[in-house]
């Protein structure tokens, strides 16, 4: 009995989130990177083609890049380098109450405006 030729989808993840990624399908399958997943990102709603291995490796794929537009902005709002912004909204920042503060009331603001990244 012969083997079928080609790579099964070893996990399904549809409707999984990574980030603010969700997997919805498998749109084709390239060789040495696997199952392409069209993806839409939950910020900003637009869809995205991305591998297996940068959805499953959760620090490459957080977002379409709308979140890059949105941490400058916040940096440059609250006059703070961009990787602080990141830290800050990722919960391991080890600047002083005052700044992360600052940094969580700007980005609320910005979020509920949906001003950024324009």
């Amino acid at each position: 009995m012969s083997k079928p030729k080609g790579r099964k989808i070893l996990h399904d993840l549809t409707n999984e989130h990574f980030g603010h990624v969700v997997a919805k399908k498998v749109v084709r399958t390239v060789p040495m990177k696997g199952a392409i997943w069209l993806c839409e990102c939950t910020n900003c709603n637009s869809t995205l083609e991305v591998d297996r291995t940068r959805l499953l490796n959760s620090s490459t794929t957080f977002s379409c890049g709308c979140l890059f537009g949105f941490s400058k902005r916040v940096a440059e709002l609250a006059g703070v380098a961009r990787p602080t912004v990141s830290q800050v909204l990722k919960n391991k920042s080890t600047c002083s109450q005052e700044t992360i503060y600052k940094i969580k009331a700007i980005a609320k603001k910005l979020k509920q405006s949906k001003q950024w990244g324009k």
